[in-house]
Parts: structure tokens; sequence; C-alpha cells
């Protein structure tokens, strides 16, 4: 698991410069903050054209249909969550490069 937040750490400061990640220890469930780009595409939008209550709900509608990642909203996990989505890093490094390869160029082009 290190080895795998080691990875996004790294890919997430080189490659998702408004996606923030702070790394988390001894879990395989990470934290990834996506409110620039949740800002950026609009939170009212999010929750109106896919009929949810948080824009993190929203988000992780658009997130599903434009890259195929399903991540869970972090509003779930409490106030501390809202702009948040939770990932599951328990994968190989192929899968998870593919998945943030896939999320980079929709939380680059979402302008």
């Amino acid at each position: 698991m290190d080895d795998n937040h080691t990875f996004i750490e790294e890919y997430v400061k080189t490659n998702m410069p408004r996606v923030g990640y702070t790394r988390n220890e001894g879990t395989y469930m990470t934290f990834l903050d996506f409110s620039q780009v949740i800002a950026a595409i609009g939170p009212e939008e999010l929750m109106a054209t896919y009929d949810k209550a948080t824009p993190e709900d929203g988000f992780q509608d658009w997130l599903v249909y434009k890259s195929g990642a399903y991540l869970n909203p972090g509003s779930m996990y409490g106030s501390g969550g809202a702009g948040h989505m939770r990932l599951n890093i328990a994968s190989s490094r192929l899968v998870l490069k593919e998945v943030f390869d896939s999320i980079r160029w929709q939380s680059i082009k979402s302008n």
C-alpha cells in the first residue's frame, strides 16, 4: 500500500494540479480533493444535472460518465469530506494508473 500511496502522490502532483492529495498512513483508502475541479464545473450545475443533493454526489456521476471511474463522495464521511472523493487503492499499479489517466484528462478539460 505504501508504494501505491507514493505512486498516487507523485502522479497527482505531476499530472493533476487542480486535485489535492494528502497521504494517509496505514490504510488502503484515500481521499482526493476535487474541490477546484468541482468549482470549475459548477457545484449547482452538478447537483441539477444529476439530480443530487450535494456537489460531490453530482461529481460522482459526472466522473463515472466522463471517465468510467467510480469514487465515493467524501461528504458521505462527514463535513470534512466536502469537495473530496474517496478511493480504494488496494489494486495493481496498472489499474491505478489507468484510473488516474482517465480522471486526469477529465480534471484537466473541465474549465
